[in-house]
């Protein structure tokens, strides 16, 4: 697989993943803030808690935990 030359944190938790050609690679794009409620589960809270807790956007929109989008169900 390519090594990505640029990314892209967008403020809705989406990510752009482009190489040195300028060109998407789409199977590195994964949503920022869906990784970081994985590794919160990977350091063993559990889906009950993270269901407690207030996710603020970069832009101060908050967002909504889902143990089902975030597979920690």
């Amino acid at each position: 697989m390519e090594t990505p030359a640029q990314i892209l944190f967008f403020a809705n938790g989406n990510t752009a993943v482009f190489d040195k050609n300028g060109e998407q690679i789409g199977e590195l794009q994964e949503a920022w803030d869906k990784m970081y409620v994985q590794f919160l589960g990977a350091q063993g809270f559990t889906p009950e808690q993270l269901a407690g807790i207030q996710f603020t956007m970069p832009d101060r929109r908050r967002a909504t935990y889902s143990a089902e989008f975030n597979k920690l169900a």
